[in-house]
């Protein structure tokens, strides 16, 4: 079984469902992208809204705060809004609702739609 869902045929692409598991693979685009956006900033293509992101220098918060939603917040089946919500409040609780890492989870996840 391919693990990518996706197909090229007459060079275009195709989405294969059923191989995705319910969309692991595809979706988690969506947090990845929320995940550079908080560290590296800039704006979301689809939305147009900018964000200010920590800096890569400070990387290491966004990621404890993403770890932090994934192994102690976080549901087995969250959904994609339960996932952004449990992110923002990781950061907000490791380092507090007015610092840089909560701003730009925040920022970050409503540039990508989940908040």
């Amino acid at each position: 079984v391919d693990a990518v869902p996706w197909i090229i045929l007459d060079g275009k692409f195709f989405y294969v469902y059923g191989l995705d598991n319910g969309g692991v693979h595809i979706n988690s685009t969506i947090l990845s992208h929320a995940f550079y956006l908080a560290i590296e900033g800039g704006q979301n293509a689809a939305s147009g809204r900018t964000v200010q992101g920590v800096g890569a220098v400070n990387s290491a918060q966004i990621e404890r705060a993403f770890f932090r939603a994934m192994t102690m917040l976080m549901p087995n089946n969250p959904s994609m809004h339960l996932a952004a919500s449990a992110t923002y409040q990781a950061a907000v609780d490791l380092f507090g609702a007015s610092s840089a890492a909560a701003r730009a989870t925040r920022q970050a996840m409503q540039a990508v739609g989940l908040l």
